[in-house]
């Protein structure tokens, strides 16, 4: 069986170097596997940094790939991995201890198809104001609690932990590339993984959350803006449209709601942002529906 973890990488050398330091400190004991690093076509030192690494550990693979877009590059993960669970992650994510082996125990207990696990944020520094509770989940926090269950109707893994069974790929396919980021550059969307889940979960697949695999996202200063915030809920609104919806009645209730929502509060307040995001997802969904 085992887990090939697949980390696919752009011009980010040193977050590179925080990952895999953080990676080879996790608990491995009994767990077959191997790290697989596919760099899309970086200019900076990742390869440098990957060869280092390669020195401290003989279960580290370094891969050059040409082609920009992280879809691609995770499908060129994937031919390039050997194990039966494929296991993706991020180049900006550090890992809890048990990270791998809540993996192994889920996969040795119930070999699910497609699996995510639980994911906490790290701010580089202070926590903007103005973001609400209610939707920093848009910097990848995911946390269902530390027990593993299937997931929730409307709720899918995410691309910092992501596991598939390599078998099923053959059946139901890999990732559209035609979604996602391309370089630093931002297609329509930005849900390949999203995608695959609701593909995977059409055709019958059970998605499991894997409560006792914990990783922490690190989020950058030049992500804590508004424009950039803004940015993810409309293309999450245009992502939205045509996997999910089959009436869409209940959306222009909740985008007249949106828009009463921010009357209510003061535009500084993390309330009026949060209302402000949800209006635009909607508003999205209705555009483009």
């Amino acid at each position: 069986m085992g887990i090939s973890i697949i980390i696919c990488t752009y011009n980010s050398s040193e977050s590179l170097k925080r990952c895999l330091t953080s990676l080879l400190r996790v608990k491995d004991s009994g767990v077959d596997y191997e790290i697989v690093i596919i760099d899309n076509n970086s200019n900076d030192q990742t390869k440098t940094i990957a060869e280092e690494f390669k020195c401290l550990s003989s279960r580290i693979v370094y891969n050059f790939f040409p082609i920009q877009g992280l879809a691609k590059a995770r499908n060129y993960g994937i031919k390039m991995s050997h194990k039966e669970y494929i296991l993706f992650t991020d180049d900006d994510i550090t890992f809890d201890e048990n990270f791998l082996i809540g993996y192994d125990d889920l996969i040795k207990a119930n070999k699910p198809g497609l699996a995510g696990g639980r994911i906490l944020l790290k701010y580089a520094s202070e926590r903007p104001r103005w973001l609400s509770d209610k939707i920093d989940y848009v910097y990848g926090w995911y946390d269902y609690g530390t027990q593993s269950k299937i997931y929730p109707n409307g709720s899918y893994p995410l691309g910092p932990s992501f596991l598939i069974q390599r078998s099923l790929l053959t059946v139901y396919g890999g990732f559209d590339d035609t979604l996602g980021l391309k370089g630093n550059v931002q297609t329509v969307s930005r849900g390949e993984e999203t995608e695959l889940a609701i593909r995977f979960k059409n055709n019958g697949i059970e998605l499991h959350y894997c409560g006792e695999s914990l990783v922490y996202h690190n989020v950058n200063d030049n992500r804590m803006y508004k424009e950039w915030f803004i940015s993810r809920f409309v293309d999450a609104g245009k992502l939205f449209t045509g996997l999910n919806a089959k009436n869409y009645f209940g959306f222009y209730i909740k985008y007249l709601i949106t828009i009463l929502g921010k009357l209510l509060y003061n535009k500084e307040s993390p309330s009026y942002f949060y209302f402000l995001c949800k209006n635009h997802f909607f508003k999205n969904i209705l555009k483009n529906k």
